[in-house]
């Protein structure tokens, strides 16, 4: 069995590093219009390259900030 590990952004192929840019470019224009969130942990989580990738957000409307926790490569 395998699971999917975290990476940076620079560790991610050619083509989901430009799924993912696409896909944070969105949710840094509206966080909470491009994610899932889990009300238990607090966190958002949207996928990327037609689900070959997901990330792992959490905002902060204090500051209007939005941290990004993980990124997934699932490919």
């Amino acid at each position: 069995m395998t699971f999917a590990g975290s990476v940076r952004r620079r560790d991610l192929s050619s083509d989901l590093r430009r799924a993912f840019d696409t896909k944070f470019a969105l949710i840094l224009d509206d966080p909470k219009a491009y994610g899932a969130y889990d009300k238990q942990t607090d966190q958002w989580t949207a996928e990327f390259a037609e689900g070959r990738g997901l990330v792992t957000y959490a905002v902060n409307d204090q500051y209007v900030k939005v941290i990004v926790l993980r990124i997934v490569d699932f490919s």
